[in-house]
């Protein structure tokens, strides 16, 4: 097994000029030719954020992913200033890999004062499903749990594949996954380590996260799973990537991450996410759409049941 990453090092970026930066270390997962997308979107939230100062926090990101990106070269992110306000402010964010564009991304900032919760405001409800720590910090799921519990979760042994740095508890685990099923998750997500952290850099680690096994749901009709992928899964691939940052939340404590994916057609999957803090916070909403190419299977699972 190799040993894990580290977090931060995944974030580090190496300032070549004016609003210009450079990538240190490129992942990608074993088996998978692109480099992860949730850390180019990381990366270029961070290097975004070094043009801003620390007052400022995102408030959403807008990415489009243009090109494949390997590890065999480090990709140059070039911040431009979209508009400049007193509490308000935007960022383009261009990513080139061999002097080719590869990712386009559009970050609006609000400082700290701004993003203050007004008396008028509401959120919906988390839904109702317990932490795997059931309230008790530093302890695990009892084994031999009632797998059927609505609130039973298990910490993937696989993780995110390659060591990446992120516990995934989820209800099955991916080889599990071999019959049609609606297309919905909820994943309890969290940083391996409890570093105390600026709310940029919590922002950047949950821009990675968001990415975490996103696409993935669109699959689960056709009770398809991912790693690793079977000869009838021909391409499943981001084109784009929103988030909406709602309030502050520490990765290092438990995230719950509720996805669906309300359409799927003519190869293209649209999947919206929900992020919840422990406290029941809504944190972030997330949406991405992805490029989905499965070989027809005639056991699809009913529309009436997605």
């Amino acid at each position: 097994m190799e040993p894990p990453l580290d977090i931060d090092t995944l974030l580090e970026l190496e300032e070549v000029g004016d609003g210009s930066f450079k990538s240190r270390q490129l992942w990608n997962p074993p088996h998978a030719p692109s480099v992860f997308g949730g850390q180019l979107m990381g990366q270029a939230l961070a290097a975004a954020f070094r043009t801003t100062g620390a007052d400022w926090v995102a408030h959403s990101l807008h990415t489009q992913f243009l090109r494949r990106v390997t590890v065999s070269a480090p990709v140059h992110f070039t911040v431009a200033t979209l508009g400049q306000g007193r509490n308000y402010c935007s960022r383009v964010i261009t990513s080139h890999q061999n002097s080719k564009p590869v990712m386009h991304m559009i970050c609006n900032f609000v400082t700290h004062g701004s993003n203050v919760a007004s008396k008028h405001a509401y959120q919906k409800e988390m839904p109702g499903f317990v932490p795997p720590e059931a309230g008790a910090p530093g302890t695990l799921p009892v084994a031999g749990g009632n797998p059927a519990s609505e609130n039973h979760y298990v910490l993937d042994p696989q993780g995110y594949p390659g060591g990446f740095p992120a516990e995934i508890w989820v209800k099955e685990v991916d080889e599990d996954i071999a019959v049609p099923a609606p297309a919905k998750q909820h994943l309890w997500l969290r940083c391996p380590d409890n570093r105390l952290r600026s709310q940029q850099m919590q922002q950047c680690i949950l821009v990675m996260y968001s990415d975490l096994l996103f696409t993935r749901v669109t699959l689960r009709p056709f009770g398809v799973r991912v790693a690793p992928a079977p000869d009838t899964l021909r391409r499943l691939v981001s084109i784009g990537h929103h988030v909406w940052f709602h309030k502050p939340a520490d990765p290092g404590d438990f995230l719950l991450y509720k996805t669906e994916c309300p359409q799927l057609s003519h190869g293209r999957g649209i999947v919206v996410g929900e992020m919840f803090s422990r406290d029941g916070s809504f944190v972030a909403s997330t949406a991405q759409e992805a490029r989905v190419e499965v070989d027809p299977i005639v056991d699809l699972l009913p529309a009436s049941k997605l």
